[in-house]
């Protein structure tokens, strides 16, 4: 008898320690939010702990609209680290949106959890305005450099990129913008919340944001995909919420080419490296803050010839002569330090 009741014991005990429950509670747009007839929309779906979830756990999605049947909304998602009670989960989740508009488009999404102790919190019925133009939606474009253009490492490039109105709203100046970049797929630091200082767009008009990024000496040389995301967004305290009906259109994406650059532009703009009188001639302005300048000449085989080391005024023209009078005919490589720091390499020959 003792030995019954200590293994009833000891299976409650298990089952309670595995006990989980997961509510859904919110999506955006949220309720009776407008959205675009025929679009692919992106939806955050946000979902509340109530017990506590073990690693390992897998949820999957479903939704239907209207009278239809529930269907998966794509893969299984895995839970890879315990998830204590009262945390929150937000999960993305691209959502086709019915064709042909309506006032009140019913939408049911479901959360599915295995040992999920409680399923009556685990489905959210929310209703939306359905129509061809939402309120508030700007379609994003870059417009340069263009398509399949060579833009060089080790230099900061000028992007201009085409903000639309496509929506009903006026875009105000003063709008919150959250901005977003990419490279070939991969998100480039932490999104960015930015005031729009532009003129305020009207529905169908257009204006140009310009933004200068920055490409490192080690950028790999070849193809890259630049995208660039601007969302129009409301911002309360620390919280930034998208404003949009719609977001399959507001990333921007150009095709580029990564050349090699000898020289770092954002330090110096060289003019002209030239071997006259025996002296090397060194045309140059100087970007940076430091005058400070060393130049080193050596052989192809690394030799150092002569070291030169001098101030030069910051953001004005200089013109450097080298006295180069024991050196013979052949090929030769300037490298160019300022303020202690390499900023390039420029090859010349002495005839």
């Amino acid at each position: 008898m003792n030995k019954i009741l200590l293994s009833l014991v000891l299976l409650m005990a298990f089952a309670t320690a595995n006990a989980q429950d997961i509510a859904i509670v919110s999506m955006n747009p949220a309720d009776n939010s407008e959205i675009k007839s025929g679009a692919q929309q992106t939806f955050v779906i946000g979902l509340s702990v109530v017990s506590t979830i073990n690693s390992g756990t897998q949820l999957s999605f479903q939704y239907a609209w209207n009278n239809d049947a529930l269907t998966n909304l794509g893969s299984n998602m895995q839970i890879n680290q315990t998830v204590s009670a009262g945390q929150k989960i937000n999960v993305n989740a691209g959502l086709q949106i019915p064709s042909t508009p309506e006032d009140s488009a019913k939408l049911t999404v479901k959360v599915n959890m295995n040992n999920d102790q409680d399923e009556s919190n685990n489905t959210l019925v929310l209703h939306y305005y359905v129509t061809e133009t939402v309120a508030k939606d700007l379609e994003v474009t870059v417009v340069s450099p263009t398509a399949d253009s060579d833009v060089k490492n080790w230099s900061s490039v000028p992007f201009s990129v085409q903000l639309k109105n496509v929506g009903k709203d006026d875009f105000t100046t003063g709008s919150t913008l959250v901005f977003q970049m990419s490279v070939n797929g991969t998100a480039q630091g932490n999104p960015q919340v930015v005031n729009y200082s532009g003129a305020t767009l009207q529905p169908g008009q257009t204006n140009n944001m310009n933004i200068n990024i920055n490409l490192p000496r080690n950028t790999p040389m070849g193809p890259m995909t630049v995208c660039m995301a601007y969302v129009w967004a409301t911002v309360s305290g620390t919280t930034a919420t998208v404003a949009e009906g719609y977001i399959g259109n507001n990333q921007g994406c150009v095709n580029l080419n990564v050349v090699m650059n000898s020289i770092n532009d954002e330090a110096l703009e060289m003019n002209a490296v030239y071997y006259s009188g025996n002296s090397l001639v060194v045309d140059l302005f100087n970007k940076e803050k430091s005058g400070e300048y060393r130049f080193e000449v050596t052989s192809l085989s690394g030799q150092q010839v002569v070291n030169y080391e001098t101030s030069l005024p910051v953001n004005a023209q200089s013109k450097q002569q080298i006295a180069l009078n024991t050196a013979v005919s052949g090929m030769y490589l300037l490298h160019i330090y300022a303020g202690g720091e390499f900023v390039g390499t420029q090859k010349f020959i002495i005839p």
